[in-house]
């Protein structure tokens, strides 16, 4: 079936179900049919240079049973094949929903273990939605699910069950994005085409936001991005280094559009004197550092905002702010001035990166400060007031994307639906407010990079380095009376921490995506080294 205009087309996985309840004995029991919506032939969605086809292992596509009674459970398997010229990607979406059921009482997950995506168990819900970021299939594979559907025992009275009926459809989509831009046709020799031949894209063992990495996870993996589809490395990654400006980066993820964004590893062996790159890698694993950021052998930390200001102000979370004791959200988080951590970003950036001529090897993307904030959390609990000026107790969406586990790398509007939050030295996408395109990653990505908020591992790259200092996301996290920011610490503990204290500060710069690779494999003895020229 040949999609139009590019809208979605959904294939149906498991169609509508219709359930009667019996009450004997205190128990509900059930019979329990189903349907597919459309005809089974209708396998299939088309888009430019792919097709991917949907085929059931059993050759049947619906749920049959009867005698359910809570606490029964039935799972089928599908497969979905990229059967067309070109990689391409898809996203599964829960639809036609019908549910009158007790709530929570009807859920759904699904599971996939050779390049698919999972989906914890979650209440089938009455809302139709996406229940999947992008997933990439490459020309020629297949990925295999197994969707387990449940009519769970609520410990409650579920009479008021009996009776009614429930349907749903859990299917796929097509998606309208694609590969990071310039990812199929990277150019032999430029440290986008080594990355595309050295790492398949796959899906992740362990789920962001709800587990830490595994100790045998090391992957590129992909999700959604402000510009499109993002692949990131996860877990104990060993070759993500690269040397650029004489110092050792780690790869975190390759933007929507083709650029590459790298967080210093150390900054050993740093001379702006130079003009060839050390002799002895700055990526060795015996050249580690706890503070990250120096220069003239002086390490620097940095509190997030300015000593002498008031704290408790919800300005102050931002990485540039507005004005103090105002009484509008706009007012408050204007980018007017900067805060403690950007002035001595762009100190660092103008004395090592600018000064040594290495500032024309990097590209623009949006560095997310998310300013938009929340009140209550999906259980009802409430955390603040969304009012976000002066001293009112405010939380920021940060927070309850760690806290619900929703990690995400589309950076949000604000609360006026601007975009404050968007960092950018140029890029049209965000505010232009940046002298410089330097900045921290975001708690966020510290998730998709294998951490977990309030949780301990060491297991995933980022944790590798800095044993003696925590380090800043650029994250807020709340104002309870003084303001938080999300930092990680050793042994790689994500949580947050008073914006007025001392951490190191570990910058992120993001490399243009045609930049060169003058050798190495991007492992720590052999990362890979950009091509450069300095003063």
């Amino acid at each position: 079936m040949e999609i139009k205009d590019k809208k979605p087309n959904i294939i149906a996985i498991i169609g509508a179900v219709i359930l009667l309840v019996l009450a004997v004995v205190g128990l509900s029991y059930a019979f329990f049919s189903a349907y597919i919506k459309g005809s089974e032939t209708d396998t299939s969605i088309e888009g430019t240079g792919a097709k991917l086809s949907l085929v059931y292992a059993d050759g049947k596509s619906v749920i049959t049973s009867s005698n359910i009674m809570p606490g029964w459970s039935a799972t089928k398997t599908f497969t979905v094949t990229n059967n067309g010229e070109a990689d391409t990607y898809y996203k599964l979406k829960i639809s036609n929903i019908t549910n009158a059921f007790v709530e929570g009482g009807l859920t759904f997950s699904i599971a996939s273990s050779d390049g698919g995506t999972s989906v914890t168990e979650q209440a089938v819900g009455t809302t139709t939605r996406t229940i999947t970021n992008s997933i990439a299939i490459a020309q020629g594979k297949t990925h295999t699910y197994t969707v387990t559907a449940k009519y769970i025992n609520l410990n409650k009275d579920q009479t008021p069950d009996l009776g009614k009926s429930f349907s749903y459809t859990i299917g796929i989509e097509a998606s309208n994005l694609s590969a990071p831009e310039g990812w199929q046709e990277a150019s032999k020799g430029t440290l986008l085409y080594n990355l595309k031949e050295d790492n398949e894209v796959v899906v992740t063992q362990t789920i962001p936001g709800q587990q830490v990495s595994a100790s045998s996870e090391s992957v590129l993996a992909s999700t959604d991005d402000d510009y499109g589809t993002s692949y990131y490395f996860r877990g104990s990654v060993k070759n993500n280094y690269v040397e650029f400006a004489n110092m050792c980066w780690r790869i975190v993820r390759i933007t929507g559009n083709g650029n590459i964004k790298i967080v210093l590893h150390n900054s050993n062996g740093i001379s702006t004197t130079q003009s060839t790159p050390s002799s002895t890698t700055p990526c060795s694993s015996g050249n580690v550092e706890s503070a990250f950021l120096k220069y003239d052998t002086n390490e620097m930390t940095s509190p997030f905002t300015p000593k002498n200001n008031n704290s408790s102000d919800n300005a102050y979370i931002g990485m540039m702010y507005g004005k103090e004791n105002s009484s509008s959200y706009s007012e408050t988080h204007k980018n007017l001035y900067k805060n403690d951590i950007m002035e001595n970003l762009l100190d660092w950036y103008y004395n090592v990166i600018a000064a040594g001529d290495f500032n024309s090897y990097l590209g623009d993307t949006i560095w997310c400060n998310d300013k938009s904030t929340f009140a209550k959390y999906k259980n009802g609990t409430i955390c603040g007031t969304n009012l976000g000026y002066g001293e009112n107790k405010t939380c920021y969406s940060g927070l309850y994307r760690l806290i619900e586990n929703e990690p995400s790398l589309i950076c949000p509007n604000d609360n006026d639906g601007g975009t404050l939050s968007k960092f950018t030295a140029g890029d049209s996408k965000g505010n232009g407010a940046l002298e410089a395109s330097i900045g921290l990653l975001t708690s966020d990505e510290v998730i998709f990079a294998g951490g977990k908020y309030m949780d301990t591992s060491q297991e995933y790259y980022l944790a590798e380095n800095s044993t003696q200092y925590a380090w800043w996301t650029s994250t807020p996290a709340e104002n309870i009376g003084s303001n938080g920011i999300i930092a990680i610490t050793y042994p790689g503990y994500l949580s947050s921490r008073y914006a007025g204290e001392s951490n190191a500060i570990r910058p992120a710069l993001v490399l243009k995506s045609t930049v060169k690779v003058l050798e190495g494999y991007g492992t720590s003895s052999s990362p890979y080294v950009i091509t450069y020229t300095t003063k």
